[in-house]
């Protein structure tokens, strides 16, 4: 059974690209999902070339690429800005994640009596004691698993669209996993669901899944009004 790889899922159909455009669209992103910049903010194109010492070229190849991903909005005439926190577009993320995954566990199990690919079996034994706090480090883990599930659909179209969920939701996905006990939680449900699908369990996988996506859903409106006091008052 095949899995794809990141690699697959985000550039087999885009056109070769240098180390240097590679290297600037990550770290534009990164800080984009980090909201290293504030909402409403104006990304000036020789402003970040001038920061990350290229020429303007890689760093418009980066914006317009980020912007087609829904990272940022793209105004004819006056530039790219970072998104605003919006509940709504959240909610619809989610319901549309939870969507593609159910159907990657529904596909995945009907094709196999019993799902042992190495990425299943390396993400199931995998054992590390997370300390609490380590925000990053359990979001890693979560949307690894998250990542996986979507794999398994053996769907460009949907590994692609749980990636993009993934990257957009990360900011989110951080204050909702400042909470030891939730961050836990989604932990082991994540976890629980690749096990699950590991002996073809598709029942379990999707009732696992559906729980933690749907807690995770009831928790939204709290963390986007969170989320924007804090970047308001960075």
């Amino acid at each position: 059974m095949h899995v794809m790889t990141s690699a697959e899922g985000t550039s087999s159909w885009r056109p070769a690209e240098t180390r240097q455009e590679t290297d600037v669209y990550s770290l534009i992103k990164q800080q984009l999902v980090t909201y290293t910049f504030v909402p409403g903010t104006k990304l000036h194109i020789v402003d970040l070339a001038d920061r990350l010492r290229v020429s303007t070229t890689p760093i418009r190849e980066a914006v317009n690429r980020l912007a087609a991903e829904g990272l940022l909005i793209a105004e004819p005439h006056k530039g790219f800005f970072v998104k605003p926190l919006n509940l709504r577009e959240f909610q619809h993320l989610y319901e549309a994640a939870l969507t593609f995954l159910r159907f990657s566990i529904v596909k995945a199990t009907a094709r196999h009596s019993c799902i042992r690919t190495m990425d299943v079996v390396k993400f199931v034994d995998y054992h590390e004691e997370l300390p609490a706090g380590a925000i990053e480090k359990y979001a890693d883990r979560i949307e690894a698993g998250f990542a996986l599930v979507a794999s398994l659909s053996e769907n460009i179209v949907i590994y692609s669209t749980v990636r993009n969920f993934l990257d957009r939701t990360h900011y989110i996905r951080l204050l909702e996993l400042e909470s030891p006990e939730r961050a836990r939680q989604l932990l082991q449900g994540v976890e629980y669901v690749v096990k699950s699908l590991g002996n073809a369990d598709a029942t379990t996988a999707h009732t696992a899944l559906t729980e933690q996506i749907m807690q995770s859903m009831d928790l939204l409106p709290k963390l986007v009004k969170e989320a924007a006091f804090r970047l308001l008052t960075q």
